[in-house]
């Protein structure tokens, strides 16, 4: 979860479903992008606007979203300060933001006919606890339940998190990633 975001189910270590399409637009709401939307949608907008393909596309991935939905921000951090100062834009984007998580997470579980945990990664699963809290408030049936004070904890960018009750739930995680590290390896991959 993040400025871009994106569920994907993974069985034996590797994954079979994701939310992200041919484009990185596809799949959930993000900050500045709507997430899915049909092609009749993209042409109804076209037509009511009278902008071109490259103006609709521009306009698609940079003023929809969290930032059209809200108005004001793409960052989710500030949506729910705003949120919570009675912005109702803002509550309706940052709602509109956790039921595409919910939904982005059962299109997974029914790839994988079950699921045995929940990960959290990236900067918006790092930092708000209050995100994490409605997307799993939301999951219970799916057997995923989070334990409040462990959710309000200071996350560690270097360790796995454990945010599930002893008993009662499958393993909700917060895993940090560190994307740098990531393509660093992959470029070396190349090079050597």
């Amino acid at each position: 979860l993040g400025n871009q975001s994106s569920a994907t189910a993974l069985f034996n270590r590797k994954s079979i479903d994701t939310t992200m399409g041919f484009s990185n637009s596809e799949g959930m709401m993000m900050a500045t992008q709507a997430g899915s939307l049909s092609y009749t949608t993209g042409l109804a907008l076209a037509k009511k606007k009278n902008v071109s393909p490259n103006q609709l596309g521009h306009e698609l991935s940079n003023n929809t979203g969290l930032y059209g939905i809200s108005g004001s921000s793409s960052d989710i951090l500030a949506l729910i300060e705003k949120e919570s100062a009675g912005d109702h834009r803002a509550e309706l984007a940052v709602s509109m933001y956790v039921y595409s998580a919910r939904q982005a997470i059962a299109q997974m579980v029914a790839s994988l006919q079950g699921i045995d945990g929940l990960v959290f990664a990236g900067p918006t699963a790092m930092q708000s606890a209050l995100i994490r809290k409605r997307i799993v408030d939301g999951l219970e049936y799916l057997g995923l339940v989070i334990t409040p004070k462990l959710n309000l904890e200071e996350i560690s960018n270097k360790k796995i998190t454990a945010l599930q009750p002893r008993t009662r739930s499958k393993p909700v995680l917060v895993v940090p990633i560190q994307k740098e590290r990531i393509m660093q390896s992959h470029v070396r991959s190349f090079l050597v």
